[in-house]
Formats: structure tokens, C-alpha cells, sequence
């Protein structure tokens, strides 16, 4: 089986669709494009430039026909309509708070009950706290320590470039405290001191 993925308008093609032989390569290409509802347009060009692209480095882009973007990321090329590299606006900030809320068409929950997502010691959430996305400057204090870049962090765990934008983060000043789905900072784990645990998730 193939190492393809289609979801909401989007497809990530894995390797092993790079190495088979060219005519069958090809063939799967235009299925991939027929399933994401483009029958028309795509030339044997386009497909040697997304076999070009898949042999680049990671981070570089394609224009395709469709207004369409295909983008290596590691080992594999994600194509989607160029309106998903919209970066959210820095003024998508929220303060920190339990319940449900949406930021930038992301759901989140924030509860005292576990469901299933990343949990924290809420008495060391710093008390001026706010939900936003990344921005230039941020640092990270990983969980078992070890501060970073949250730039070089996310390179580090091979998160893809066009979702690091998307990914909601809980940050006092330019500090990550939380980096919703993924992990928090050390500065705010559980402990045998723990009066009141929160937990946090996306919600699909």
C-alpha cells in the first residue's frame, strides 16, 4: 500500500511513490490530483516538476495549476490550495482560560477533567498567559529541560513548515509554556506538589 494521505483538500505523498518505476509514478500522480477534484490541467510537466521537487531539499515550493502549492517537508510533498499558507494574524491572541474557545478556525479545550490531550500544573501557568501562535523570538523550555528556539525545536521534531504557523501555543511574554498537541515546558509539569492538574487538546 501506498503511503499517500487525502483529507480536506489536501494530500501528503510519502517516498515510495517517488521511487516507483516513471510511467507508474505518473499514473498514481493523476489519480492524487483526480481525488482532490482536478481532472484537467495537470501535464506531464507538472509531474516532473513535482518529481524535481521531491529530489530538492526540504522547504521548497511548487506552483501548480488550480492555484494549488505542493511543498517538500522531509520525505514527503503536501499539496494544497495556496490559501493554507495564510499565516495567522498577530493579533490572534486570547487569554489564557478554561472551557472551549476557537482561535484562528482552531478548536480548543481546556479542562479540568483529562481528555485525552497533554496536561499541566495550572498554579505554574504564569499569571499573564495568553493563546497565540509563534512568533519571531520564542523560546522553549523542553519537558526534562534543555531551552531552544522554538523555531530550532520544531526542526528538531520534523514538524512540517506549513503547519508550524497553525499550531496553537500557550506563551507568557515570548516563552512557550505549551505547544498545544505536542508537549509542554518543563517549567509547568505535574509534580507531587500538584494541587490543580488542567488538561488541553485540539479539538478535531
Amino acid at each position: 500500500k501506498l503511503n499517500i494521505k487525502i483529507d480536506c483538500g489536501n494530500a501528503v505523498i510519502g517516498q515510495d511513490v517517488f521511487c516507483l518505476h516513471p510511467a507508474l509514478k505518473n499514473r498514481v500522480l493523476i489519480r492524487v490530483f483526480n481525488e482532490l477534484g482536478y481532472d484537467k490541467d495537470i501535464e506531464p510537466i507538472h509531474l516532473d516538476d513535482l518529481d524535481n521537487l521531491y529530489r530538492n531539499t526540504s522547504g521548497k515550493k511548487l506552483s501548480l495549476p488550480f492555484d494549488l502549492i505542493a511543498v517538500k517537508s522531509y520525505n514527503v510533498i503536501n499539496i494544497f490550495p495556496s490559501a493554507h499558507l495564510k499565516k495567522p494574524e498577530n493579533d490572534c491572541v486570547m487569554p489564557f482560560c478554561e472551557g472551549e474557545s476557537e482561535i484562528n478556525g482552531v478548536k480548543i479545550e481546556i479542562t479540568g477533567e483529562p481528555n485525552g490531550g497533554l496536561y499541566f500544573d495550572a498554579d505554574k501557568m504564569p499569571p499573564d498567559a495568553v493563546i497565540r501562535f509563534r512568533k519571531d523570538g520564542d523560546v522553549f523550555n523542553k519537558f526534562g529541560g534543555g531551552t531552544k528556539k522554538l523555531k530550532e525545536y520544531f526542526i528538531d521534531k520534523k514538524i512540517p513548515l506549513l503547519m508550524r504557523d497553525k499550531i496553537p501555543l500557550i506563551a507568557s511574554d515570548n516563552e512557550i509554556m505549551l505547544i498545544f498537541d505536542i508537549e509542554i515546558s518543563d517549567k509547568i509539569k505535574t509534580d507531587s506538589q500538584t494541587k490543580k492538574t488542567l488538561y488541553v487538546k485540539t479539538v478535531k
